[in-house]
C-alpha cells in the first residue's frame, strides 16, 4: 500500500480538475471527476467536499481496488499565506502490532515521514485534540521541520502528520507550509480540520 504524495504533485495538480489514481498491476491511472461533486470514501462514508473553507481539493488517490485506502487532496491559498498543502488520508486500521493501536502506529508514520525526508527534524510530539465537525477527538501530532521542493520552489518549510482512529479506520493529515508563515498557518489548519465532518462513529 503506498500512502505518500510528494507535497509539489499534491501541488501542482490542478485545482480546476480533481484526478482519482487506481492502483493497478500496470500503474497509476488518473481519472477525472467532477470538481463541484462531493467525494464519499467507499467503506466508511467519509465526504470530501469540493471545497473547505478556502482550501480547494486538487486529487483524489485510490490505492487499492475496493477504494477503502485513499487519500484526498487540498490546497489553500490566500493574501496571507502562499500555499498550504494538505492531504487527508483514510485506510483501514492494520491488524498487525504496532500498527493496530493509534500509538504504535503514530510511530510508523513518523518513520515514514523521516524515510522519504532524510533531512527532516522533528521538532515536537504530543497529543493533540480536535473537534471535527463539532465533535471532540483525541489523537496524535508531530511536526517536522525541512528543505522541500513546495509550489516549484525549494525552500524551508513546517511538516505537520495528525492521526486519528475512528472505529476501524485510521485518519492522518499531513499539512506543509513555508516555514516563515507558521503563525499565519497554524489556525487555518485547525480549522480545516475541524470544519471537515466525519463520518458517524465511535
Amino acid at each position: 500500500m503506498r500512502r505518500y504524495i510528494p507535497f509539489n504533485i499534491v501541488f501542482c495538480l490542478s485545482v480546476l480538475i480533481a484526478c482519482v489514481i487506481e492502483s493497478r498491476a500496470d500503474g497509476p491511472r488518473a481519472v477525472e471527476s467532477r470538481t463541484n461533486e462531493t467525494y464519499t470514501h467507499n467503506g466508511s462514508q467519509f465526504p470530501f467536499p469540493p471545497k473547505i473553507g478556502n482550501y480547494h481539493r486538487v486529487a483524489i488517490t485510490q490505492y487499492d481496488h475496493e477504494a477503502l485506502d485513499v487519500s484526498v487532496g487540498y490546497n489553500l491559498h490566500s493574501n496571507e499565506i502562499a500555499i498550504i498543502a494538505m492531504t487527508v488520508y483514510i485506510y483501514p486500521r492494520i491488524q498487525r502490532a504496532p500498527d493496530d493501536t493509534l500509538a504504535g502506529h503514530f510511530g510508523t508514520c513518523k518513520h515514514e515521514v523521516s524515510s522519504h525526508h532524510p533531512n527532516a527534524k522533528l521538532v515536537s510530539e504530543g497529543e493533540v485534540q480536535a473537534a471535527p465537525g463539532g465533535l471532540k477527538r483525541k489523537g496524535q501530532h508531530a511536526t517536522f521541520t525541512a528543505t522541500e521542493d513546495l509550489a516549484g520552489t525549494q525552500q524551508p518549510v513546517r511538516s505537520e502528520l495528525y492521526l486519528f482512529s475512528l472505529g476501524r479506520w485510521f485518519i492522518k493529515y499531513r499539512v506543509t507550509y513555508p516555514i516563515g508563515q507558521q503563525a499565519v498557518a497554524e489556525p487555518l489548519i485547525r480549522a480545516f480540520i475541524d470544519e471537515l465532518a466525519w463520518p458517524k462513529g465511535p
